[in-house]
């Protein structure tokens, strides 16, 4: 009789621990409906510090996205088709150490503005967005349709006036800067469920201008009712493979590390992230190779930094 006793205590309680121990687990992926909708806004800050005009010709860069979210289509496989829409764009770039210049969606009325011009000509229009369960973008369709069909709707006064326009818009507004953007803040989602405390690794990469590998560690740092917070720690690394471009002629190599640290707050029902804040610093070497045998290579110093700010509202 004690040892029936002794069995149904130790039933009772391992009946209420394992609900216990799994209520205090938080899914860490994306859970969302059909017709789901929701407002996102984006503001990123970056420092480039930076001699070579081949690789870019910003040197300091604000900007601001505001952009709607409709949830069309989930397939059997859980992938996601997503109806993204632009709402308002402003950013401010500073151009070989020039003075910072203005440029807005709201601006479109100044007719010497042409970046501005095509800003305005996105909003509004919608582009397609492909993702996967794991939260990894597979396509986007369309922005960069509307990004092309805005600058041939506009009259340059050169056509280096077009091309300089053209690839400033492409590299700050374009798909790879968006699919890149989402996949690195997608990259914390896994399968199985997390505990307060517990931490994760992740791997990936991050194609911009300069293309990383990703490893990321993080940690689910507090968990409230309706939403739970992750610290997020990243080392950056030029990727070997596609560290080498052909620019003009010349060869470039890249050599670049960097780390990011940041936090972000999930909803616990939906597994979207709510708001995300980070801060990215990097620094290398760029390598030139000079078509001309007789003039050798030269290194150039790079020095990146960034500062991300993201919040999402239904």
């Amino acid at each position: 009789m004690k040892m029936k006793f002794r069995y149904m205590i130790i039933m009772l309680i391992i009946t209420i621990f394992i609900p216990a121990c799994s209520m205090n687990k938080v899914d860490v992926k994306l859970k969302l409906k059909q017709g789901d909708m929701f407002q996102v806004e984006e503001n990123f800050e970056k420092d480039i510090v930076n001699a070579l005009e081949e690789i870019t010709e910003l040197n300091k860069i604000k900007k601001t996205v505001n952009y709607g979210v409709f949830l069309k289509t989930v397939d059997e496989r859980k992938n996601l088709e997503f109806m993204v829409t632009m709402k308002s764009i402003s950013a401010s770039f500073t151009i070989n150490g020039q003075e910072s210049i203005q440029y807005s969606s709201e601006f479109n009325e100044i007719q010497d503005n042409k970046v501005s011009k095509v800003l305005s000509y996105l909003i509004d229009k919608t582009f397609v967005v492909y993702v996967r369960q794991d939260g990894k973008v597979d396509e986007v369709v369309g922005l960069d349709e509307s990004i092309k069909d805005g600058i041939e709707n506009i009259q340059f006064d050169s056509y280096e006036e077009k091309e300089k326009t053209s690839k400033l818009i492409y590299e700050e507004f374009g798909k790879d800067n968006f699919i890149s953007k989402i996949n690195n803040m997608n990259i914390l989602y896994k399968d199985q469920g997390v505990k307060k405390g517990e931490k994760w690794t992740t791997e990936g990469e991050m194609k911009e201008i300069i293309d990383f590998d990703v490893k990321s560690e993080f940690k689910v740092v507090e968990i409230s009712d309706e939403t739970f917070k992750v610290d997020r720690k990243s080392e950056f690394t030029t990727n070997e493979q596609l560290s080498k471009k052909i620019i003009n002629a010349n060869a470039y190599e890249f050599d670049l590390k960097g780390k990011e640290e940041g936090e972000l707050y999930l909803d616990k029902e939906s597994g979207i992230i709510k708001s995300l804040t980070s801060s990215f610093s990097g620094e290398g070497i760029i390598k030139v190779t000079s078509n001309d045998a007789n003039e050798g290579a030269i290194e150039y110093p790079i020095n990146v930094k960034v500062k991300t700010n993201i919040s999402v509202s239904k």
